[in-house]
């Protein structure tokens, strides 16, 4: 009986974090107005539409510049 309680709770806190990692999509509910979300290279903000909270179409964000390598001379 305890082994069966054991693996059931390893099991259950294996898989919690599994599903925070799901993927962000514009439309997806959300809990508080202006937050913003970062997945992709875009910024989603939570916007009221209607009397839903949902992200935006989101903003892409500026590509980093690499910065050039020094060689040795």
């Amino acid at each position: 009986m305890k082994r069966q309680l054991i693996a059931l709770v390893s099991i259950t806190l294996l898989a919690a974090p599994l599903s925070a990692v799901a993927a962000v999509k514009a439309g997806d509910p959300c809990k508080e107005a202006g937050s913003t979300v970062t997945a992709n290279g875009k910024r989603f903000t939570c916007v009221k539409s209607g009397k839903n909270l949902i992200l935006n179409k989101g903003v892409a964000l500026p590509k980093p510049k690499a910065s050039p390598s020094v060689s040795p001379t």
